[in-house]
C-alpha cells in the first residue's frame, strides 16, 4: 500500500533537462592505430591512440585500474602470443 504513491511520485516528477558537450569522436581500429575528428580536423595514426588511450584511461575509476591499464597497453604485444595444439 505505501510503494504505490511512491511509484506514482517517481512518475510524475518532472526530470530536469539533460545537456551534453560534444567534443569530438575518437575510436580506435587496432593495436597503436586510432582515428580523431576534432571540430573539422580528422587525426589518425600512433599519436593518435596515445591520445585515445589517455583520454580512455582518465574515464576510469580509480588510480590502481588506471595504472593495471596502462601498464597492460605497455607489455602487450600480439607476436609475443604462442599458438599451441596438441
Amino acid at each position: 500500500m505505501f510503494f504505490i504513491p511512491g511509484v506514482l511520485a517517481l512518475i510524475t516528477t518532472k526530470l530536469p533537462t539533460l545537456f551534453l558537450k560534444k567534443r569530438g569522436l575518437l575510436a580506435t581500429n587496432g593495436k597503436k592505430k586510432a582515428v580523431a575528428l576534432l571540430s573539422n580536423l580528422l587525426l589518425s595514426g600512433f599519436p593518435e591512440w596515445l591520445c585515445w588511450s589517455f583520454v580512455h584511461q582518465m574515464h576510469l575509476i580509480g588510480t590502481r585500474n588506471k595504472l593495471l591499464i596502462g601498464l597492460n597497453w605497455l607489455s602487450y604485444d600480439k607476436d609475443n602470443r604462442a599458438i599451441i595444439r596438441k
